[in-house]
């Protein structure tokens, strides 16, 4: 009986968040394209990720094959404006972000949503008239079934912790909904190791980054996460 009610607790707990996830959806929707603020990337975006693809790779790979996470990638936006991209596919980036008009139909990365939500799903930042073309070449083609970001703000410095599921898509969304704060921490797990590469390209926002992680002191580890 009591294992019965514990189900019952979890199945709601995960309706709720996904309700939490669909109401929010309704809302950028309503967002008029006009009003959507293409991405700036800096000039080195698109290459960087392939200069330090070992190392970006081997932090990745603690958390990417657990939890339905397939891909992941950091895109950190220092207050200059200037999107830099952490990847785990460099090719991915480097493809999807070839063009300034390319840049802009990927609405999920437009600072009209990473400054005024904390998490949303890729899909749900796509406006209907380029819903289809954008969902080919950034999902499709690479066999995603869906995407979600969560986004940290530090001291007006962004970081959007984007992971992607090749899996089912409505059951990647319920379990990001039921464990926002596990994504997070996965997120952040990974940006602390990546600080060493962040440095050499936006070292005047570094001391608040660190200061940041010194008081929240995050004490995830990959290894001993157990859900």
């Amino acid at each position: 009986m009591l294992n019965f009610l514990f189900n019952v607790i979890y199945v709601i707990k995960i309706m709720s968040q996904f309700l939490v996830l669909q109401t929010q959806a309704s809302k950028l929707w309503s967002i008029p394209d006009k009003v959507i603020t293409p991405a700036s990337l800096a000039p080195c975006a698109r290459t960087m990720s392939f200069k330090h693809f070992y190392t970006i790779g081997k932090i990745y790979a603690e958390i990417t094959g657990r939890f339905c996470i397939d891909h992941m990638s950091i895109n950190a936006i220092p207050k200059d404006g200037e999107m830099l991209i952490f990847s785990k596919s460099p090719s991915f980036g480097y493809n999807l972000y070839a063009t300034i008009a390319d840049i802009a139909l990927d609405t999920a990365i437009s600072p009209t949503f990473y400054k005024n939500c904390d998490y949303y799903s890729w899909e749900d930042c796509y406006p209907q008239k380029i819903k289809h073309k954008i969902l080919n070449l950034k999902e499709v083609k690479h066999g995603f079934k869906g995407g979600i970001v969560f986004v940290r703000n530090i001291g007006g410095t962004y970081f959007l912790y984007s992971f992607a599921t090749k899996t089912d898509k409505e059951s990647f969304y319920h379990y990001a909904m039921a464990y926002k704060e596990l994504f997070l921490q996965m997120g952040d797990y990974c940006l602390q190791k990546l600080l060493p590469i962040y440095e050499q390209y936006a070292s005047n926002t570094l001391d608040e980054i660190l200061y940041f992680f010194k008081k929240n002191n995050t004490n995830f580890r990959p290894s001993l996460q157990v859900i």
